[in-house]
């Protein structure tokens, strides 16, 4: 998924949650000028959280991040913060 675009920011998409998280990925993966990323869907699992954050940390050209995807109950919320931030 190539997008031709600086910003993208996916806030309360319909996605299913594996969906959106595949989506966010490719994206990622795929955009090197992108310089502004935020993600607001759901995450179901550790592993989603951490494949996410691993794409966020490779990327190249990130200056601004915005995840409002951790809700309170999930047990991995913080940790899924605390991996790009630290």
């Amino acid at each position: 998924l190539v997008l031709n675009c600086e910003d993208v920011l996916l806030i309360r998409n319909r996605f299913n949650h594996q969906d959106g998280i595949n989506f966010a990925v490719q994206a990622l993966q795929n955009n090197p000028q992108m310089n502004q990323f935020a993600f607001g869907n759901a995450i179901e699992s550790e592993e989603s959280a951490d494949r996410l954050c691993r794409s966020i940390l490779a990327h190249p050209k990130i200056q601004e991040l915005g995840l409002k995807c951790c809700n309170q109950d999930a047990t991995f919320g913080y940790s899924m913060l605390k991996t790009p931030l630290s």
